[in-house]
């Protein structure tokens, strides 16, 4: 009786070993997914949320530009909260800050579309970066507002080293203004705001696709 026991208690724990692991291999297969790539419904349900005034078709153009130049952000070395910067995130926050989402927002300054460039800020990148000048209008098309405002991040971040605070003061305020101390502390916060609540909805919309995925595998 003693060596049947045992014996189902090995089979039992040997059991329970097994189906630990498959649960431990089906979550860092989960982890790897989301860390490496948002889940466009992530980011789209985020958008229309908190900015329900969106048109859907507008929404999921912006969606596809993010997901497409967020990998081009050179941000690699820079940390936010002691983290790794998550290039999809962070590309968001800035938009968020800066337009609200908004593809025909347009500042008192003249600043344009989802990342806010300015005419002039185009023109000289135009030139540096052998980008050609667009037209002014077309500043509003996600499809030339979101590269070049990612390529003018990437600029700063060569040029402050890698501060992504000071880069991000420097987008809003001009380089030379940072240079010289002149900036205002609270935009840094609107992004930094705006990141950790994407950051936190995003874990959270991570651990739930994770754990629907183990209850349907069972």
């Amino acid at each position: 009786m003693v060596q049947r026991t045992t014996r189902k208690q090995r089979i039992l724990a040997g059991s329970l070993l097994l189906v630990g692991v498959y649960f431990s291999a089906v979550r860092d297969h989960w982890a790897e997914r989301g860390d490496s790539h948002l889940h466009r419904s992530f980011l789209s349900t985020y958008v229309q949320r908190t900015h329900p005034g969106i048109h859907p078709v507008d929404r999921d153009r912006l969606v596809h530009i993010i997901l497409t130049e967020a990998p081009r952000l050179q941000v690699e070395n820079a940390t936010i909260d002691g983290k790794e910067i998550d290039q999809t995130l962070f590309l968001t926050a800035v938009i968020e800050t800066e337009s609200t989402f908004k593809a025909d927002a347009v500042s008192v300054a003249d600043a344009r579309g989802y990342m806010q460039l300015m005419p002039a800020t185009s023109r000289w990148m135009g030139q540096k970066f052998g980008l050609g000048v667009p037209v002014e209008k077309d500043l509003f098309r996600p499809e030339i507002n979101l590269p070049r405002g990612v390529i003018f991040i990437n600029h700063l971040m060569s040029e402050l080293g890698g501060d992504v605070r000071l880069v991000c003061l420097a987008y809003n305020a001009g380089l030379g203004n940072v240079q010289r101390g002149y900036f205002e502390e609270r935009y840094w916060w609107k992004i930094l705001t705006s990141y950790r609540r994407l950051a936190s909805e995003a874990e959270s919309n991570r651990w739930m696709t994770r754990e629907v995925s183990l209850v349907r595998d069972i």
